[in-house]
């Protein structure tokens, strides 16, 4: 009887990683595209637009697919290898999508929370989402623009 338990269970939680990896990576792939889209010469600037586009996109997902994005939220918290991986990967792909430093992968760990916060609030609050991705903006370049060395002055930008 407990091998029969054990046994739903494990299938449940490799059934949650494998759609857990269906939805993230539909969620990456918007993320992607917005931006790759981004042109921009300067460094700063660059990563500050990529910053708001990574904002945008995000809240633009779950407003568009709303149960996906909340099944997620659901499946983010099973601690199922499967599950641990998918997110790992996303760590590592936001991360790299603003350089290649290992200190990064903590910055866009944080980041994550941060854009689950303000899609929460969009969602729920059916608060117009611009005001809240100017929050995550504001707050999340305030972190990455230290680590990548931005000085004061720039940060206005």
């Amino acid at each position: 009887s407990s091998d029969v338990c054990s046994s739903d269970l494990a299938d449940r939680e490799a059934l949650m990683g494998e759609i857990a990896g269906a939805g993230m990576e539909a969620l990456a792939s918007a993320g992607r595209s917005r931006l790759e889209a981004v042109e921009e010469p300067d460094p700063v600037r660059w990563a500050r637009l990529r910053l708001r586009e990574l904002g945008r996109g995000y809240v633009a997902f779950a407003r568009g697919r709303t149960g996906t994005w909340r099944l997620l939220g659901h499946i983010a918290v099973v601690q199922h290898p499967a599950v641990q991986i998918v997110h790992r990967e996303r760590v590592d792909s936001l991360a790299a999508a603003f350089g290649e430093r290992l200190d990064l992968r903590v910055a866009m760990a944080g980041l994550l929370g941060l854009l689950e916060g303000v899609t929460r609030l969009v969602l729920d609050d059916d608060t117009a989402p611009e005001h809240w991705v100017d929050e995550l903006e504001r707050l999340a370049w305030a972190g990455l623009s230290g680590l990548l060395g931005v000085r004061p002055r720039e940060l206005a930008g």
